[in-house]
């Protein structure tokens, strides 16, 4: 007999639903609370006996110190920062709803949700009796997708993926293709830089050619298949220096017996080979890339960092909690909106 087992990115969800139509109780806003049940009961609606878990998002120290940078943006921005506390105020809301609900939560705090997402792809997936789907906008979640693993993201029916059409929809031949490419072509979102000149366009290309990084670069070692020069920091870029720093290195002591023009051309020329003689940090950044954003080996789950919250249906506390929160379409026929929710028990 089959099992499905439904893993849901709780930040992924909540995020988009705190972009909804504004609702408030008092002075708090409460769309993402509204939307992200909303959400809950569709998808109970739709895969009434299936397991469910949503996940919450610990912070991976070990990202940040391996690149202080990371997620550095998301503050910057003064607008995606009262976006950011207004949803934020409203996930102990969302909490209790889902325990209310019945639904069960887990988050660790050294792990992001990503990589609670692997771990239990890795732990249910190997069982053939098993199929998973990964409920999230979350791109970074594709690398997961396996003959048994599917990723939907539930805002948008066209944006169903699975392993038969992976390619079709990614461009990618498979999972760990798709994470080189995101590799080579960094994250914004996540203030995680490429590794230079390489889109995502440029990205399929390479791995639609050679395969993998790891065989372009053992073409290149063999002397089959030189880098061309847009490709020749992706195979030897292993400097310690950004281009800037490497350029504020240069040094030219003037010969006094040239002219100044003739300085300058001879600076000039100086400047270009010192220019030219920069391997770049191609190599090293796909490389750092490739460990910030593989879920393909996270680190173990601790006991003393797991919270697992094991949801039992409970009309009266979720009254209450649409009550403080004037939910009032809901509270008209409460029994009607937890109906879906006594399948999952």
């Amino acid at each position: 007999m089959e099992n499905l087992i439904i893993l849901v990115d709780a930040n992924s969800i909540g995020y988009a639903a705190q972009h909804a139509i504004k609702l408030y109780s008092g002075s708090m806003q409460t769309q993402a609370v509204f939307s992200f049940i909303k959400t809950m009961r569709e998808l109970r609606q739709r895969y009434p006996h299936a397991g469910m878990v949503v996940l919450w998002d610990g912070r991976a120290e070990w990202r940040f110190e391996r690149e202080p940078s990371y997620k550095s943006n998301r503050k910057s921005d003064p607008r995606m920062q009262q976006e950011h506390d207004a949803y934020k105020a409203q996930c102990p809301f969302i909490k209790r709803a889902l325990k209310a609900l019945g639904i069960k939560q887990m988050t660790s705090a050294i792990h992001e949700a990503d990589d609670l997402a692997g771990i239990l792809v890795q732990r249910f997936a190997s069982d053939p009796n098993n199929r998973i789907l990964l409920i999230t906008g979350d791109r970074d979640w594709l690398q997961l997708v396996k003959p048994n693993v599917s990723w939907r993201d539930p805002r948008d029916e066209s944006r169903f993926i699975h392993w038969a059409n992976f390619y079709e929809k990614t461009g990618f031949k498979s999972p760990v293709a798709f994470l080189q490419g995101k590799a080579l072509q960094g994250d914004s979102s996540d203030c995680i830089s490429g590794v230079g000149g390489i889109g995502e366009a440029t990205a399929i290309k390479i791995l639609a050619e050679y395969g993998s990084v790891n065989e372009f670069w053992k073409l290149c070692d063999a002397g089959l298949k030189p880098p061309s020069k847009a490709l020749r920091s992706l195979y030897a870029g292993n400097s310690p220096y950004t281009k800037e720093e490497w350029e504020s290195q240069f040094i030219y002591v003037e010969d006094s017996s040239l002219t100044d023009d003739q300085n300058e051309k001879a600076r000039n020329k100086a400047l270009k080979a010192h220019m030219d003689a920069y391997v770049g940090q191609g190599r090293r950044l796909f490389l750092r890339n490739l460990e910030l954003m593989q879920l393909l080996r996270p680190a173990p789950l601790q006991k003393e960092h797991l919270e697992i919250i094991k949801g039992e249906i409970n009309p009266d506390d979720f009254t209450e909690l649409c009550g403080e929160l004037a939910f009032g379409s809901i509270l008209k026929n409460v029994p009607n909106f937890m109906k879906p929710f006594y399948n999952g028990q």
